[in-house]
């Protein structure tokens, strides 16, 4: 579909930069992939590992956040009720 003036055409299609080298398709996406495992491949289990204790972390930071808030309120109001 394209809409037509007398000074240019515009239309919706692919832009004209990329059309000179197009988009990778999947093919080209699992080369990409290939290599990059064969590159960083003893990397990745310690990356995968990093990331879910950080997961576990943040759960844990998640739950015990609340207590500690209750802990530290219980606190406040025990030295107001000494005072």
């Amino acid at each position: 579909m394209a809409f037509q003036t007398m000074a240019f055409t515009v239309s919706n299609t692919m832009p004209t930069h990329l059309a000179i080298f197009g988009l990778p398709g999947g093919v080209e996406y699992l080369i990409i992939a290939g290599i990059a495992l064969l590159f960083f491949g003893n990397r990745i289990p310690g990356v995968a590992r990093s990331l879910g204790q950080g997961i576990v972390e943040f759960r844990k930071g998640l739950k015990g956040g609340g207590d500690e808030q209750k802990k530290i309120a219980e606190g406040q109001a025990e030295e107001k009720q000494e005072d």
